[in-house]
């Protein structure tokens, strides 16, 4: 075990601190969640901004208690990868037809569950969908907000014994690379 230098990411949320390092902040976590799963196909299932400290003095991002992590296979994220890239891009199309190659959706889901993921997806996708030069401006973003409003929709009414654990990621059956 190592000991971590930093402090909770959370305590940099205050408005008092500059908006650089909290953009900086924002950066790195958004590519730590990158890079764990597109590059190291695990993630940490636990987002707890308790797990997270940042190291000023080093402009680093820790992360510790990795007890909650899931590994997947590659076929998964594959799959994943063109989904998220649908979502960037706002086609619907594309997100519900990947929202089902990986088995997120069935396609026999009701209208209400569809439509709350098809929101999901969008919502999630807009801090992707930027230009090049520009950066996606987390102060102003309503996706926490309709995150939290699709997501009671999925927990009442997608939840069925009958399904697979496809939430855990157990897609392709459990087996990672």
């Amino acid at each position: 075990m190592e000991f971590v230098e930093g402090t909770l990411i959370d305590r940099f949320s205050d408005a008092r601190v500059p908006q650089e390092l909290r953009d900086r902040i924002g950066e790195l976590l958004l590519r730590l969640a990158l890079k764990e799963i597109f590059l190291f196909r695990f993630i940490q299932a636990d987002p707890n901004p308790a797990n997270f400290f940042y190291d000023t003095a080093r402009s680093r991002l820790a992360l510790i208690d990795l007890g909650a992590g899931h590994k997947f296979c590659r076929e998964f994220i594959d799959g994943y990868a063109k989904l998220v890239y649908a979502a960037a891009n706002a086609d619907k199309h594309m997100i519900m037809e990947y929202l089902k190659r990986t088995e997120v959706l069935t396609g026999e889901e009701s209208k209400k569950v569809l439509d709350a993921y098809l929101s999901l997806s969008l919502a999630l996708g807009e801090a992707f969908n930027v230009g090049r030069d520009s950066c996606y401006d987390f102060s102003t973003q309503e996706a926490t907000e309709k995150v939290r409003v699709s997501s009671p929709v999925d927990l009442q009414t997608h939840a069925s014994h009958d399904r697979k654990p496809t939430h855990s990621l157990a897609a392709c059956d459990g087996a990672a690379e």
